[in-house]
């Protein structure tokens, strides 16, 4: 017993000395993640439990002052507190915030940030005025923000762009300038076909992956949770309501190869999509690498929209350790909570073992443009924050990222109308009363995976800003202590 149980509390390390030939087949795996745990192998596989008590700790302890001072989030904070505390007028502000000595010793801003605050500080006046009904010069200012902020320019730059155009484009369709369907199609033919770049494996979606820590950190942890309550199946079956590119599951299949104890019969995976074609590659690039690890494997796709998902639609057998796998698949049921419990339902009727769920810790379903609007920028400030430690400024994957997939979000958020908005978010703490209302427990993560997350972070010098942090029992991932993802386990009672 006492050897089992000193087994489990292992970090589960997967061994990857096939893994230079599985990726000329697959180029989506995640090698990134697998290299860092090779090269630190012996390492993790000597680190105790009582380590990760460290990661307890609030984030803002793993984050200087300064550092938070310095991000983006924390300058339109700033400069949104300046403008209600002060009594002079935005026209006499300004020209007392360009004098250096005035930012660095009264403000707390750095000089070399001047140009950022005060830009900042124009923007949080346009949308002041936005929330007072003026209309017209809400508008012109944001059209000055847009027009002195490029979209490639410094993270406060880029988020004054992709905010003030998306709130030009609300004020004029409110005023009657721009007509919703004209909205609409504007819109679409600026983002032009996402899909076809997330689903590509060479897209900038999945470089992007590569280089940041957020997809690595939820990854390795969560299937390390998942690792930790199949550890004695002999037939895992593991749902996952968005497959996406499927990087997460060759962790997984090393995970369940190294078994010693408890030899593997099955691993079963049921992909929840839309695209057959696209699902059906993944499934067969899946297989290739279950056959090259050995791992006796099954792959099935269910064809659906995730808001129609019943419990009829997978096929579970006796004996079978169900879990099921949600990575930021909730979100666009919110905007349609009678949808959002049923699904809930439908998947504890499986009688899963576990639920993991990971999701963006923001609350953007306010029905209001301006209940959604501090949440969001937080949101999307720590994003591009993130995007600009992690990358070169003239990185073509991060451009396409921000231009594709962040001005959509944004988009989302301020100007879609009410009945467009296809996806909104919720804390933690909403899906905390959500699930205890439907018999569904929160459990705790274990220490392993939590200290391995901590090390992930760790790993590459460009994440020193990633913050971990515990919310009740579950990881809030962050980046200069603004909360970005969050990751839970859950049990159905």
């Amino acid at each position: 017993m006492d050897a089992r149980k000193a087994e489990r509390d292992k970090i589960h390390v997967p061994s990857i000395s096939y893994l230079s030939m599985a990726k000329q087949e697959s180029p989506c795996l995640p090698s990134a993640s697998l290299r860092i745990l090779k090269e630190h192998e012996s390492k993790l596989r000597s680190l105790q439990r009582d380590k990760a008590s460290s990661l307890t700790t609030s984030s803002s302890s793993r984050t200087c002052d300064s550092n938070q001072l310095l991000s983006t989030d924390g300058i339109m904070k700033m400069a949104r507190a300046r403008l209600h505390q002060s009594n002079y007028p935005l026209a006499q502000l300004i020209p007392v915030i360009r004098d250096d000595e005035f930012v660095d010793t009264r403000l707390g801003v750095p000089p070399e940030r001047s140009e950022d605050f005060e830009l900042a500080l124009i923007f949080q006046f346009s949308v002041l005025k936005y929330s007072m009904g003026q209309l017209i010069r809400a508008g012109q200012l944001l059209g000055f923000c847009k027009y002195a902020a490029p979209a490639n320019g410094s993270p406060v730059q880029r988020v004054v762009h992709y905010f003030a155009e998306s709130l030009q484009e609300r004020i004029g369709r409110e005023m009657g300038m721009i007509p919703s369907e004209a909205a609409a199609h504007q819109n679409v033919m600026k983002h032009g076909h996402t899909d076809e770049i997330l689903t590509n494996p060479q897209s900038a979606i999945i470089q992007c992956q590569q280089e940041i820590p957020f997809c690595h950190v939820s990854q390795f942890t969560a299937i390390e949770t998942i690792m930790e309550h199949v550890e004695s199946a002999k037939i895992i079956h593991l749902i996952d309501l968005g497959i996406r590119n499927g990087s997460h599951w060759p962790i997984m299949m090393q995970a369940v190869a190294d078994r010693q104890e408890y030899p593997l019969e099955l691993l079963k995976i049921s992909a929840v999509g839309q695209s057959k074609e696209i699902i059906e590659e993944m499934g067969e690039i899946l297989s290739s690498f279950a056959k090259t690890m050995n791992v006796p494997f099954t792959f099935k796709l269910v064809l659906s929209n995730i808001e129609d998902l019943k419990e009829e639609m997978f096929e579970i057998e006796p004996g079978e350790a169900v879990v099921v796998y949600s990575d930021t698949c909730l979100a666009s049921l919110l905007p349609r909570p009678d949808r959002l419990e049923s699904v809930i339902l439908a998947m504890k009727n499986l009688k899963p073992c576990l639920m993991v769920i990971c999701e963006l810790e923001a609350s953007t379903c306010s029905p209001t443009v301006m209940g959604r609007f501090n949440n969001a920028l937080s949101l999307f400030c720590a994003l591009f924050d993130c995007f600009e430690d992690c990358f070169d400024r003239d990185n073509p994957f991060r451009a396409m990222v921000e231009e594709h997939f962040f001005r959509k979000g944004i988009h989302n958020s301020m100007a879609a109308e009410d009945d467009k908005r296809v996806y909104c978010h919720e804390k933690i703490d909403f899906w905390r009363s959500f699930f205890a209302r439907l018999g569904i427990i929160e459990i705790p993560m274990s220490d392993s995976a939590l200290y391995q997350a901590k090390f992930l972070c760790q790993s590459n010098a460009r994440w020193s800003s990633c913050t971990l942090d515990i919310n009740g029992k579950s990881l809030i991932l962050g980046w200069k202590g603004t909360p970005i993802k969050f990751l839970s386990a859950w049990k159905f009672s």
